[in-house]
């Protein structure tokens, strides 16, 4: 088997991991093998998220969910593009600022959840500044990293043929790092989807998190594994859409490189 022939397969390998991980979760059920106390059946599962679907209560869940993830990934990127920026035009600041977000991967975002409801009190804004600083956590370096990774001859021939910096910056900088940009902003979005179901925990009235505490209080497991159906599925979705969105928009870079990873 060549390599064309096995990057096609592993295209078409992806599409049936999650059917093929659910197909074992059903004949483990089937054998026994799960307790239904703690698993339940995907029957239980599917007409929980059924009803939900028709109630409407997954949609509107999903509508605040995705609008607390959306609202917190715009803030945490616009700070981390203002940050990245600052540095290419001000590089002493880079020695400030690198240091403390190589430290930011040793905090564990949810200790900030405390900190969060004292400060700002337990209304959406807290919700969503919970948000903006785990992907800020993981996003501000990785635009760091994509800067430094901006070939350094294209640098020097805008300096060369008389770039200012702020030319250097949005005519020579984004526009190269712009396809890495755009690829980790998908990636963004399920990091966001681990940290909303913790920021809906409190206070939310709505949100999927919220239907996720209710449903664990009141021991409705098969609620809680709908949410989790409805969540990856939509995850999975976004992910191979937005990639194929990415590459179809920068052709040039993905072809190079063998397509996002």
């Amino acid at each position: 088997m060549n390599k064309r022939e096995w990057s096609g397969m592993t295209k078409y390998l992806s599409f049936i991991a999650i059917p093929l991980f659910i197909l074992l979760l059903f004949i483990g059920q089937g054998i026994g093998l799960f307790d239904p106390r703690f698993f339940p059946s995907f029957s239980d599962v599917w007409k929980s998220y059924a009803s939900m679907l028709n109630d409407g209560s997954l949609l509107r869940g999903f509508e605040y969910s995705l609008m607390r993830i959306t609202c917190a990934t715009l803030v945490a990127v616009f700070i981390s593009l203002a940050v990245a920026i600052t540095i290419i035009l001000y590089k002493p600041i880079r020695y400030l600022v690198e240091p403390l977000t190589s430290s930011f991967r040793f905090i564990p975002v949810t200790a900030m959840y405390p900190i969060l409801i004292l400060w700002v009190g337990i209304g959406e804004t807290m919700k969503i500044a919970f948000i903006t600083i785990a992907l800020l956590f993981y996003f501000l370096p990785t635009i760091l990293l994509q800067v430094n990774e901006v070939e350094k001859s294209l640098i020097e021939t805008a300096l060369t043929l008389g770039a200012s910096k702020f030319d250097l910056v949005a005519k020579v900088i984004m526009p190269a790092m712009l396809p890495s940009l755009l690829s980790s902003l998908g990636m963004m979005y399920g990091i966001g989807w681990t940290y909303v179901i913790v920021a809906e925990i409190v206070n939310a009235g709505y949100g999927l998190g919220h239907i996720m505490n209710i449903a664990q209080s009141r021991g409705r497991l098969d609620m809680v594994f709908a949410v989790l159906f409805a969540i990856v599925l939509f995850s999975f979705v976004f992910d191979k859409g937005w990639n194929i969105f990415v590459q179809k928009l920068f052709p040039w870079k993905f072809k190079i490189s063998g397509g996002i990873e």
